[in-house]
């Protein structure tokens, strides 16, 4: 027997098994020879397999993906519309995005069905363009149609998309992602503004959502990225469907703060000069009744040279203060062009705003994805 195995086991490729006796300690006594070892040998094996069997099962029961298995599920048999088969299909989802977006089972609905679906919709100071139900995990897409909102309907729809990915993750997930999502909204004007009509501007699960939806990929972190692209092909693509409808809305409003600006300058600047014509123009007719009065009196004047030359003085005041209200008669008209291009727009905008507004009620009001 082998000094370092006192026990009397070996290892072999078959498990651990009896050793067989070595040439030495072979009987002698051939009348009671020593059973063999492979009775023995087939159970210890048969064990050791079972136990590895149970492991390799509770090792494979761990890597199960029930959600996925749960949404496969939930998402079997649905059939999108033509219209919103087409929103999806722009989307170019990955498979674990596809297999989340069908396990929602998302509509594009019109205001009456989208308001019975989406009932929380009463946020001061905003709209409702989509929402992600919980409890129930369905997707409402509000039905804009405006064509010069081209891209609005999938900008919303990867926004819920998002919302439904966000609690499909682990708690250590959503830890790992939400110091990367808090240094994106600390460093990106679009997100916080696109957050600032939220109560809670600091909501991880909109936060999560906004970023996906607003932020070009080469601008994301390492880690925010790479999570994003397990569930857009294009993630730009997407990112490019909000910079196409929110166009018109930031023209808009850069038009309108210009203007509002340039009308301001304006009226100022006529204000002063009316208000220096008045004045010039009160004391001229003081000075013209004046030299009329002084005119009537006998020798008011002492010589005619006199009366000649205050008479080409008030003349000349005369003329000057016609130039001046020539002037301002420009620059009203200048100010008021302005005031009706500005109304014009303002106007343009709220028709945009009403396009949206899946509430006629708020109109006017900024855009709010729930």
């Amino acid at each position: 027997m082998d000094q370092n195995n006192p026990n009397g086991f070996i290892e072999s490729e078959r498990g651990i098994i009896l050793n067989e006796p070595l040439p030495d300690d072979k009987p002698t006594d051939t009348t009671h020879p020593q059973k063999p070892a492979k009775k023995h040998e087939s159970k210890i094996v048969a064990g050791i397999l079972f136990v590895i069997l149970a492991a390799a099962v509770a090792f494979a029961l761990t890597q199960i993906d029930y959600t996925a298995i749960t949404d496969s599920v939930a998402g079997n048999g649905y059939e999108a519309t033509d219209e919103l088969a087409d929103i999806i299909e722009q989307l170019e989802l990955t498979d674990d995005g596809m297999r989340i977006l069908k396990a929602t089972r998302p509509e594009l609905q019109d205001r009456d069905a989208f308001n019975n679906s989406c009932t929380n919709n009463n946020y001061e100071g905003g709209v409702v363009l989509g929402c992600h139900t919980n409890p129930g995990g369905r997707i409402y897409v509000y039905n804009v149609e405006d064509a010069k909102l081209d891209g609005i309907r999938q900008s919303i729809l990867a926004h819920e998309l998002l919302h439904a990915v966000w609690v499909r993750l682990s708690d250590s997930e959503k830890t790992d992602l939400s110091t990367e999502l808090y240094a994106e909204y600390e460093k990106n004007e679009t997100v916080q503004k696109n957050m600032a009509i939220y109560s809670d501007n600091r909501d991880l699960s909109e936060l999560h959502s906004v970023v996906g939806q607003v932020v070009q990929p080469d601008q994301l972190s390492g880690v925010l990225r790479k999570h994003y692209a397990k569930y857009f092909r294009n993630h730009s693509k997407v990112v490019g469907f909000y910079e196409k409808y929110s166009e018109p809305f930031e023209q808009n409003q850069q038009k309108i703060a210009t203007l509002k600006e340039l009308i301001a300058t304006k009226r100022e600047a006529y204000i002063k000069h009316m208000d220096e014509y008045t004045a010039a123009n009160q004391t001229l007719t003081q000075d013209v009744n004046e030299y009329n009065s002084c005119a009537r009196v006998l020798n008011c004047f002492k010589t005619r040279e006199e009366f000649v030359r205050k008479h080409d003085e008030l003349k000349a005041r005369q003329e000057a203060l016609r130039v001046e209200y020539e002037k301002l008669q420009v620059e009203v008209a200048e100010l008021n062009a302005k005031i009706s291009e500005y109304n014009a727009i303002v106007v343009r905008n709220s028709d945009l705003q009403e396009s949206i507004n899946s509430k006629p009620t708020n109109k006017g009001q900024e855009i709010k994805d729930n």
